[in-house]
């Protein structure tokens, strides 16, 4: 499985990274904002790419709805200290697999991104 990390803070794409290659997960890339994290996947054909809500310029709920209306055989699991019921409402409108709350445990990471199943299919919602 292929990891593609968009965040704008630096320590939580190298926690993110970090933590996915402790378990044996190929991180792709990291991405610092939304526009950047599209033109990644496109280009590294991620199978998950992990978005942070808020980022600079183009956010994660823009991202993920660019990214789910692609066409690219991917899962987006949208990352946010931002967890109130309208935020993760909007991301799963996006298109989101799944929704993880910051700061994420490795547990918590790891069960969504197990659980994801085949692209196009649903996995876990929220964590």
């Amino acid at each position: 499985m292929k990891i593609l990390i968009a965040d704008d803070e630096l320590f939580f794409r190298t926690f993110i990274k970090d933590m996915l290659e402790r378990a044996g997960l190929e991180v792709v890339g990291t991405a610092k904002d939304g526009t950047e994290a599209i033109e990644m996947a496109r280009e590294l054909r991620p199978d998950v790419v992990i978005l942070d809500v808020v980022m600079p310029g183009m956010d994660g709920l823009e991202a993920a709805k660019k990214l789910c209306s692609s066409g690219l055989p991917l899962h987006v699991v949208m990352l946010s200290s931002v967890g109130h019921g309208t935020i993760v409402t909007e991301a799963l409108a996006a298109g989101a697999s799944a929704y993880i709350n910051k700061p994420p445990t490795e547990e918590e990471v790891l069960d969504v991104i197990e659980n994801l199943g085949p692209v196009g299919g649903t996995g876990e919602k929220s964590s």
